[in-house]
């Protein structure tokens, strides 16, 4: 058999193909093997050169195999070749006659009536057996091929005699291959007249004519009868039947024809036909329905959690915050603070939340177990609650000694409800935390204004952290806020060997250095920091840096100077007006 190289793998074939073209004579049975390569990787002039060449006599099979290929590839000039050879030859194989070889020959051809006819003829003649009708109806009912031939037909002139035969045809067809033929070509060029026909036949082979039918009443608008019809015919079918004939009644409807097909199948409750749906109403822009179908899906009581959580996620996409909130608070109970779905639920709420959400997130915190604690915190603040986050924080102040996360939200707390009040942080520091708890007690018990807490909770995190930058910058800042000005200068000069810093960072250590006595390290370490500021301040911020390393340099004129101007854009700032009387002070002293 010529197109029988089940052992050639699709990378080797141009090898193959190669290795044999570059025989100048082929033989035919070498021609046959070439051939058979060469239609397969596309080389279809050269096997019609060879065809029509002095090659000698070339098999029967091999010219079948050919045609069959050109066929597959749509290559008609290939297919006619091939059977130009084919046709006076007699004993064909598998059932083949000439009249099969020319209508398999022009079928890479838009289909034509009488091309059609043909066709039909041939699946009744007695002469075809069931190898050569399968050949035939292929070429005939195929889904590409109903809807080509319905476009090819329906612009004929002679459309309204051609569905007249067609009736008339399907009506009196003995062959099931032909009444399929026929009733699947009537279907599409004209469905209203097609019903009756499939009414009554559909039942004697529900596999291939439901979906027939059901397409029908679709494309002549009966929606409601084609869901009918389609309930009725896939009750107590397997779910391999019904996915089989679902997909052949879609195939040959467009997008929008589809609908109601669709919406019958999400029905039967699998997430494909479901997803299926719900993108054909996208598409079709029908959100209103979309959006109701999302809700009504995730109302399933089996429905599992994932799939609930990724249809309130649809929701939100469109539009729909108050669906995906519902779907939400009904899983969200019982679950952990950081799972999906509360943290979408707590999202959706928003740092604006009414009074009922802040108080399911407050009792959740409440009765947390402590590990859980931190993040509920941060929900209730997000909520825009922060009296609440004290409120639970100093009802369960073990949590201070357990979670740097709960401290930084504590503190965020306090600055946010303007709590004047200072926190008691002594239980917590007394029970020596890990370093980055003891960090966070520190930053807290500074933002306070509790200096020795701070110096006490640094001091914790820097004998277990001695080389972390952050806990060395943190203690620095606390032994000075308590006036250990050796001590200060002691950490910061071990944070300057760890490298690069901040100019701010760097004038605080001079600052510290400089109390310290260490007058000529000091003023180093300041002016290196004030050549890495810019020599023209462009905001406030950057503005007070320069003033304050120039003050710490005795350059207090340049200073003043620097922050008069400033002072002229924001008057009522009380950080440069306090910046600019210790500068002056400082000049005053200079100059005595």
């Amino acid at each position: 058999m010529l197109i029988d190289i089940s052992a050639t793998s699709r990378a080797e074939m141009p090898a193959v193909l190669q290795a044999l073209r570059a025989q100048r004579d082929l033989t035919p049975r070498a021609g046959v093997v070439w051939a058979g390569v060469a239609a397969r990787v596309g080389s279809i002039p050269d096997v019609i050169a060879w065809l029509r060449g002095p090659a000698g006599q070339v098999p029967t099979d091999a010219l079948l195999a050919i045609l069959l290929a050109a066929n597959e590839r749509g290559s008609g000039e290939l297919a006619n070749a091939a059977a130009a050879m084919l046709v006076g030859r007699s004993g064909l194989p598998d059932g083949w006659t000439p009249a099969e070889v020319n209508f398999t020959a022009q079928a890479t051809k838009p289909m034509t009536m009488a091309r059609l006819r043909e066709g039909l003829a041939l699946l009744g003649s007695p002469a075809v057996n069931t190898v050569a009708r399968n050949r035939i109806v292929a070429n005939l009912v195929g889904a590409r091929d109903f809807t080509r031939v319905a476009k090819a037909l329906i612009h004929t002139p002679d459309i309204d005699g051609s569905i007249d035969w067609l009736v008339s045809a399907a009506s009196q067809a003995q062959s099931p291959d032909r009444l399929m033929a026929q009733l699947g070509l009537l279907a599409n060029i004209a469905p209203h007249r097609s019903l009756p026909l499939l009414a009554q036949a559909w039942t004697t082979d529900p596999r291939h004519l439901l979906s027939l039918y059901v397409a029908a009443l679709i494309r002549d608008h009966q929606a409601d009868a084609a869901q009918s019809v389609a309930a009725s015919g896939l009750r107590g079918l397997s779910v391999k039947q019904q996915d089989a004939i679902l997909y052949d009644a879609l195939a040959g409807l467009q997008q929008d024809e589809a609908l109601p097909l669709l919406r019958l199948s999400a029905r039967l409750g699998r997430d494909d036909w479901i997803t299926a749906y719900q993108e054909a109403l996208a598409h079709a822009g029908l959100l209103d329905e979309l959006r109701s179908e999302l809700r009504a899906q995730a109302a399933t009581p089996a429905l599992n959690p994932t799939r609930k959580l990724a249809i309130a996620s649809r929701l939100v996409e469109l539009n729909d915050r108050v669906g995906a909130i519902a779907i939400l608070e009904k899983l969200a109970p019982g679950l952990r603070p950081n799972n999906p779905v509360v943290e979408q639920l707590v999202y959706l709420w928003g740092p604006r939340a009414d009074p009922d959400a802040i108080r399911w997130t407050r009792d959740q915190a409440t009765a947390a177990k402590l590990s859980n604690l931190p993040k509920w915190l941060e929900h209730v603040a997000y909520l825009g609650a922060p009296r609440a986050v004290i409120e639970i924080v100093e009802a369960r102040p073990m949590i201070l000694g357990t979670s740097a996360a709960a401290i930084r939200t504590y503190g965020a707390a306090l600055i946010a409800a303007n709590v004047q009040s200072k926190p008691n942080l002594t239980a917590a520091i007394a029970t020596n935390p890990a370093p980055e708890v003891a960090d966070a007690l520190a930053q807290l018990a500074l933002d306070s204004g509790q200096a020795h807490p701070a110096w006490q909770a640094s001091r914790l995190a820097v004998s277990r952290a001695p080389n972390d930058g952050a806990t060395l910058l943190l203690a620095a800042q606390a032994s000075a806020s308590v006036r250990r000005s050796a001590e200060a200068a002691a950490l910061y000069t071990k944070l300057l060997a760890l490298g690069p810093q901040d100019p701010a960072v760097m004038i605080d250590a001079g600052d510290a250095m400089l109390a310290a006595k260490q007058s000529e390290t000091g003023r180093r370490v300041v002016a290196a920091a004030l050549l890495r500021l810019p020599a023209t301040p462009t905001t406030l911020g950057a503005a007070r840096q320069r003033a304050r390393a120039l003050t710490l340099l005795k350059r207090s004129n340049e200073a003043s100077m620097l922050l008069t101007q400033w002072l002229q854009r924001f008057p009522n700032d009380a950080g440069l007006q306090a910046d600019l009387l210790q500068a002056k002070l400082d000049g005053t002293v200079s100059e005595q």
